[in-house]
């Protein structure tokens, strides 16, 4: 089994991190939103370094919310729907009638009236918020 000397530079490629006979997977802890060089040297080899320049990124927190006039006293009309979301860039909305869109702030006709649970899926960078 191989087995690996592993260090973690900085953008300055100083070392902040090394470990030595090293096995896959390997996690390095506590990092923050930075460019990092990844160093590995298979333990006994001449000539077998690689590098890996990776950048990681602080989470997006995404906050889904919309508003919508009251509906109450809507009898099959179309009701205008507010995105109100934070930090997303797409975003997919349910309107509870088999009915889907991913219009940032749609208009949406309901067909027969009835109660509907809306609900607002927003999403960045892999981090999701939703909102009914």
């Amino acid at each position: 089994m191989n087995t690996y000397n592993v260090s973690l530079l900085d953008a300055d490629q100083a070392i902040l991190e090394q470990h030595s006979a090293v096995q896959n997977p390997f996690e390095f802890d506590s990092l923050s939103a930075q460019i990092y060089t990844i160093r590995i040297e298979r333990d006994g080899a001449l000539c077998s370094q690689e590098e890996l320049m990776v950048e990681l990124f602080e989470p997006s927190e995404v906050q889904a919310q919309f508003e919508s006039p009251d509906t109450q006293n809507i009898s099959k009309g179309a009701v205008q729907f507010t995105n109100l979301s934070k930090g997303a860039s797409s975003i997919d909305w349910d309107f509870g009638d088999v009915t889907m869109s991913n219009t940032f702030n749609p208009e949406h006709a309901y067909a027969d009236t009835g109660i509907y649970i809306v609900q607002l899926v927003s999403q960045e960078n892999g981090c999701v918020g939703d909102f009914s």
